[in-house]
This record gives structure tokens, C-alpha cells and sequence, in this order.
């Protein structure tokens, strides 16, 4: 009687837990469960109960929401511990849909924090121990991937970053990283016995990178979600209309509100770009958002460059080298060419699948364009390469062998960043490569490279070209490179004629560095320049060795100064 008095003690307990909405750590198969439910129930608004909820993934993903048409998911108070270092969260194929207030990190984290031992003479050999409540080699797999080192005092990234290492686990807690002696970046390097290291980890074979993505989606909101880690980029949207990111945020968790003890607070946000936008036909608004201490980009909008490979008249041989062309018919396209950095714009008429790439244009190609790129011919399949005629409104003036085309509705026009802080982080504040769009009052400190940089990207095949454009009322304080910085070059160093980019305003912006030129200005029609406050700091932001540049405004006459310029009217 007793026993089954207990039974129905526990029974009764279990369904008032249940009913409270409260869900036990012990069954994380419950917040998918439930949120599944809902969905198929039919209800549009989705109240989660608060919680903290530690998830394995299902298909190398956390949560997925896919085909959703009006539903608001309201995830506040909402804690996801993502127990694998893959994807939290995919959004595909959604419109007007919500997810507002969600709380994500990883256990394990997708990188791992330690310090330095010992370093060999040549500086090609590190060893670190790496810090108790980090991921250690027992239960990740330890990677050479976004492998930086900080000062500790100063918690700031201490040298520049190197490529192409290796890493050798030497025992659970200790590994050592082995980094040729060829690359210049580590003959340069400054680092020290006792600064601490962050590197990436995974605890699953071939992870889906990205923390949020979101594809082919139209209007969606992401309103208040904290991430506190990211296996790749933070918040990635790839073909998407409208994406509103209000209060989002991806940031190093403060030890106050970390899941686990660690021995020293966090050096990294997420492991790459924080929000980074592709091919989005209507481009992303930021409102108050947060990026900081990432491995890469801050805020990067942008479309792809496809290869010219040949042309007769209007008609075009456009090949695609990894991701899919995004041409529609009627769409605009910029045809630029690296060779002599001019431009011009036309329509597409019409679109068909074309004879593959012959030998000779894969040959072509190879020793023009490719050695400019990422691509690497011993990486590329001629065969696996598509080629499509691509049928233009007017005929270019002049197709040169190295020409790319872009369409230009596809490269994240009619963006907005309004406030919100960005920075700390290795590479740019915010790359921009769209039009019709505004930055004002934003906050970008110690971004290593350009604040802001407004420019094509040939080795990216990074398209296009910014028209339209307007920074205002932001205080930047830069790292190493110019905190504004708006160009277009040709592969041999020559400046595009004024136009390639139109109508860029700077106003009214608080500018702050210790290197010269504080603002970089090239190519520009229709430039307004005024109100803006630059100051010289008197040390650096970076304690290393400035690393040039490698657009050195002395190549072209230039002798010193806040601002430079070259062909702007």
C-alpha cells in the first residue's frame, strides 16, 4: 500500500510538473517536442515555458523551423545549452515569422581557451595548457582553426593571426601548435610565455556551421536573442527579404552568467563573422544590436561574383565556381573588371544552361583570375564547374578576360544598422558592399582592420559596389587599418575612375586612431564629407607590429594626413 501510495504520489507530481509547463534538464527532448506540438496544432503564437534546456541535435541541428507563415515563437526566459558544436537554430522557408528572446550557448563550447607554455626559439612551435572548465582533448577534437592569441591583461587580441597550422595533443589538457615559419605573419608575432590562446574545437564529425541561419526566408524577426557561442558564423541569412535583427546580440558571456566554473572568463563571442547577410534582395535591418570579440567580421552584406568567361555582343558565358548563380531574368548586373577596375550596368534578357568549360577556358581562367582568389585550380573540377549563357538588355564596351558580374539586386540593398556597439574582433567592424543602405549611430571599436569598408572583394569573389550610401553620427575608434574606408582597384593597384561608387555621405561621425589615414576614400561620384571629428590618439589600439596595409595611399603621391583621397568629385 505504501509502495503504491508513493507511485501515485510521484505520478500526481510528474503531471503537475507537466502542467506547470516547467520541463526537466533530464528530458531536453521535451522544448523540441513541445514546440513541435504547437506548431502542428496550428497555434501562431507560441509561448515556450521558461527554462533552461540542454538539447542534443537531431541532423547536426538543435531546433529547425521550416515552411512557417505567421508564427511568433516567444522563447523569453527560454535558456538552450546546445550539447553538440553545430547548429542551434535553422529558419528556412519562413515568412513573417518571430523567434524572439531565445538565450543560446554551447556545452561543450565550440572553442576552447588555455595559455601559453612554452614556445619554441623560431616561434613555430607553441604549447598550451589549456584552462580548467574548457573543453579539453577528452571529449573534443582540438582544431588549428581561428587560433588567436590575447594579451591578458589587456584581454585584447596580442598579434596578428597565422594559417595553415597544425595541431598535436600531447595530453588531455595540453596540445601544441605547429605553424610554418614561411608565413610572415608569425616572424612578426610577439606572443609570450603566459598569454592565453582560443582556438576552435568540435565534438561531432562534420558539424553544420552557422549558430542562426536563416535562408530564403521573407520578413522575419529576431528580437532580444543572446548567443554566447557560435561554431561558425553567428546570424547567417542567404537569400532572404526583410530580416529585422532587434537587440540580437553575440558577445564573450560575462562569468556571471556562464553555464559552467570556468579559470578565467571568456576571451571569444562567436567563432567567425557575427552577422553576415548573402544575396538578400531586400537587406537586413539591425537595430541595437551587439557584435563583439568575434573571429572575424562584425557585420558583413554582400552578393557573389560570378566569372565572365567569355562574351560575343550581348550574350555571355558566365561560369560559377561553388555556390549557385542568382541571375533572374530582369534583374541588373554589375559587370566590373579587375583588370582596369571600370564598370558598367545592363539587364539580363535571358538565362540557359551552356556547353561546359572547355580545357581552354578552364586554362584561361586559371592563370589569370584564380591565382587572385580563394580558389585554387588544384582545388576545382573543370567538370563540376557550370557555365550558363547569360543574355543582356546592351552589350559591354569591353569584357576582359578577368571580368565578374554580379546582379545587383542580390547584394543586400536597403540595408539599416541603427546604434548598437561592434568590435574587438580580428578583421572589419562592418563590410558593406551594398547600396541605398545606412549606418547611424553605431559604436565600432578596435576592429583590427577597417571600421567601415565599403569595397569589392576579388579574392572573395565579394561583389559589389555601394550607391547610395549614408554613415552618420557613429563613433568609431580604430584598430589598425582606416575607421572609414570606401574603394574600388583594379588587380594592379590602380584606383577605379570616380563612379564606381555614387552618392557616399559621411556626416557628423566621431572618428578616433593612431595610424594615418583615418578615413580612405577612393572612386567615389557624388561624395559629401563634413562634420566629422577626427581625433589622433597618441598609442595605438594594438600593442604589435603594424602589419602594412596593402593599399598604401604613399603608392599614390599621398604625404600624410586624417583623410585620404583619390578620384572623388
Amino acid at each position: 500500500m505504501r509502495g503504491m501510495l508513493a507511485r501515485t504520489a510521484g505520478m500526481l507530481g510528474a503531471f503537475l510538473f507537466a502542467c506547470a509547463g516547467v520541463f526537466a534538464q533530464e528530458q531536453p527532448e521535451n522544448l523540441r517536442n513541445f514546440i513541435n506540438g504547437e506548431i502542428a496544432a496550428g497555434k501562431k503564437e507560441i509561448k515556450v515555458p521558461a527554462g533552461t534546456y540542454r538539447l542534443k541535435s537531431e541532423n547536426r541541428q538543435h531546433l529547425v523551423f521550416r515552411n512557417l507563415k505567421g508564427v511568433h515563437i516567444d522563447a523569453r526566459g527560454v535558456k538552450l545549452i546546445c550539447l553538440d558544436t553545430t547548429r542551434a537554430v535553422t529558419i528556412d522557408k519562413c515568412e513573417d515569422f518571430t523567434l524572439e528572446g531565445l538565450w543560446i550557448d554551447y556545452d561543450p563550447l565550440p572553442f576552447t581557451q588555455g595559455k601559453i607554455v612554452k614556445i619554441s626559439d623560431d616561434k613555430t612551435v607553441t604549447e598550451v595548457e589549456i584552462f580548467d572548465g574548457y573543453p579539453d582533448s577528452k571529449e573534443v577534437e582540438i582544431t588549428p582553426d581561428k587560433y588567436e592569441i590575447f594579451n591578458p591583461q589587456t584581454r585584447r587580441l596580442r598579434t596578428w593571426d597565422s594559417y595553415s597550422n597544425k595541431i598535436n595533443v600531447l595530453s588531455d589538457k595540453r596540445f601544441e601548435v605547429i605553424r610554418p615559419y614561411s608565413n610572415a605573419l608569425v616572424r612578426r608575432a610577439i606572443e609570450q610565455v603566459g598569454d592565453h590562446v582560443v582556438t576552435a574545437v568540435r565534438n561531432i564529425k562534420h558539424p553544420i556551421p552557422h549558430a542562426i541561419m536563416l535562408s530564403d526566408c521573407k520578413n522575419v524577426k529576431l528580437k532580444g536573442i543572446k548567443l554566447y557561442a557560435a561554431e561558425g558564423f553567428s546570424y547567417f541569412e542567404e537569400n532572404c527579404i526583410a530580416t529585422v535583427y532587434e537587440d540580437c546580440l553575440v558577445d564573450r558571456c560575462p562569468p556571471e552568467a556562464d553555464i559552467a566554473k570556468r579559470e578565467f572568463p571568456r576571451l571569444r563571442g562567436g567563432n567567425a563573422d557575427g552577422f553576415h547577410s548573402k544575396y538578400s534582395q531586400n537587406g537586413p535591418v539591425l537595430i541595437n544590436c551587439k557584435a563583439m570579440y568575434g573571429g572575424d567580421d562584425c557585420v558583413a552584406i554582400s552578393g557573389r561574383y560570378f566569372h565572365c568567361v567569355s562574351g560575343k555582343g550581348n550574350v555571355l558565358r558566365v561560369a560559377t565556381f561553388v555556390d549557385k548563380m542568382n541571375f533572374d531574368v530582369g534583374d541588373e548586373v554589375e559587370i566590373f573588371s579587375p583588370r582596369t577596375g571600370a564598370l558598367e550596368y545592363s539587364k539580363v534578357k535571358s538565362i540557359a544552361e551552356a556547353e561546359p568549360l572547355t580545357q581552354e577556358e578552364f586554362d584561361s581562367i586559371s592563370k589569370t583570375i584564380f591565382p587572385r582568389t580563394v580558389y585554387r585550380t588544384s582545388n576545382l573540377k573543370r567538370e563540376r564547374i557550370k557555365v550558363y549563357t547569360v543574355e543582356l538588355e546592351t552589350a559591354p564596351q569591353k569584357l576582359d578576360p578577368e571580368s565578374m558580374i554580379c546582379a545587383v539586386n542580390k547584394i543586400g540593398n536597403g540595408f539599416k544598422i541603427i546604434g548598437g556597439a561592434f568590435g574587438n574582433n580580428r578583421s572589419r567592424g562592418m563590410l558593406l558592399r551594398a547600396s541605398n543602405g545606412l549606418v547611424k549611430g553605431a559604436r565600432i571599436e578596435g576592429a583590427r582592420m577597417s571600421g567601415i569598408l565599403c569595397a569589392p572583394e576579388i579574392y572573395w569573389y565579394g561583389a559589389g559596389h555601394s550607391r547610395s550610401v549614408r554613415i552618420e553620427n557613429c563613433e568609431i575608434i580604430a584598430g589598425m587599418h582606416p575607421a572609414i574606408c570606401v574603394y574600388s582597384m583594379s588587380l594592379g593597384n590602380k584606383f577605379s575612375p570616380a563612379g564606381a561608387h555614387r552618392n557616399i555621405s559621411i556626416v557628423g561621425n566621431r572618428i578616433r586612431g593612431y595610424y594615418e589615414p583615418l578615413v580612405f576614400l577612393s572612386s567615389i561620384k557624388n561624395l559629401s564629407f563634413s562634420g566629422n571629428k577626427i581625433t589622433r590618439d597618441e598609442e595605438p589600439y594594438y600593442e604589435h607590429e603594424f602589419f602594412p596595409w596593402p593599399i598604401s595611399p604613399y603608392k599614390f603621391g599621398w604625404e600624410g594626413g586624417d583623410v585620404f583621397k583619390a578620384q572623388c568629385d
